[in-house]
C-alpha cells in the first residue's frame, strides 16, 4: 500500500479548505466567479493528488485537466467517473468527460485573467 506523503495530506487539506471557502462565498450570493474558481482549484488539487497516488509520479504543472486525467490508468478513470456519477447524478461527464475536463481547465485559466477577454471590446 502506498503511504501518502506530507505533500499529499496537505494537498487534500488545501482542497477541502478551498471547497469550504467556495461554499461559504457562494452562500453570500457573490456575483463574481470567485466561488467557481475556488472550486476549480480544489478540483485540480484532487485530480493531481489522485494522479500522484495512482502513478507514483509528480503531477504535471499545467492545468490541462483532460491530459492529467488521460495519464491515469483506465480502471482509475472508470472509478472516478463512476463515483462522480454517484455524487452528482447524470451529467455531461457520463457522455463526454474529456470535453468537460477540457472546459474546466480552460475555465480555470480564463477566470484567473479576466482582463484578457476584454481586449478589443468596445462600449457597443
Amino acid at each position: 500500500m502506498h503511504v501518502p506523503r506530507v505533500r499529499h495530506r496537505l494537498m487534500l487539506r488545501e482542497s477541502e479548505i478551498r471547497i469550504n471557502s467556495a461554499t461559504l462565498l457562494q452562500s453570500t450570493q457573490d456575483a463574481s466567479d470567485s466561488s467557481y474558481l475556488l472550486s476549480l482549484i480544489a478540483f485540480e488539487l484532487l485530480l493531481k493528488l489522485v494522479f500522484e497516488l495512482s502513478t507514483a509520479c509528480d503531477a504535471p504543472k499545467h492545468h490541462w485537466y483532460e491530459n492529467i486525467f488521460s495519464g491515469l490508468q483506465e480502471d482509475t478513470q472508470a472509478d472516478i467517473l463512476r463515483l462522480s456519477g454517484e455524487r452528482i447524478g447524470p451529467s455531461a461527464l457520463a457522455s463526454n468527460h474529456m470535453k468537460v475536463l477540457k472546459e474546466l481547465g480552460s475555465n480555470f485559466s480564463g477566470l484567473r485573467y479576466p482582463y484578457e477577454k476584454y481586449n478589443g471590446m468596445t462600449e457597443q
